[in-house]
């Protein structure tokens, strides 16, 4: 997916291209902690970054989606506020090998349109 010195603290990435993932990824890193989710909003399915590849708050706390200000939890990607409140991002299972980020080979995590990339 990226090398994860590419990724400092309080930084996120939109990853996109990724097979299977046809929303693409959203990737945070905080306190020396990766987090990555699928970049779909529970509330209306619309991709979460504000800008390209911005998806916290002002003060890099929180995740926020930009159609109608849903706020995710960095680290357990529950909604605590906006109109999707009490559900939650989509977490990725990610492996590190070698300072590169991998998405792990498990079938644990499925993309909500429901289809891989053709």
């Amino acid at each position: 997916l990226f090398r994860l010195d590419e990724l400092s603290d309080d930084d996120t990435a939109g990853i996109s291209g990724v097979y299977g993932f046809p929303h693409g990824l959203v990737a945070v890193r905080r306190d020396g902690q990766l987090y990555v989710y699928i970049n779909f909003c529970p509330h209306q399915g619309k991709s979460l970054d504000w800008n390209p590849g911005e998806f916290l708050n002002y003060d890099k706390t929180k995740i926020i989606c930009e159609a109608h200000g849903a706020v995710f939890n960095i680290e357990d990607g529950c909604c605590i506020g906006g109109p999707c409140h009490g559900e939650g991002l989509m977490p990725v299972a990610v492996e590190i090998r070698d300072g590169a980020v991998y998405a792990a080979t498990t079938s644990d995590h499925a993309d909500p349109a429901g289809s891989a990339q053709q």
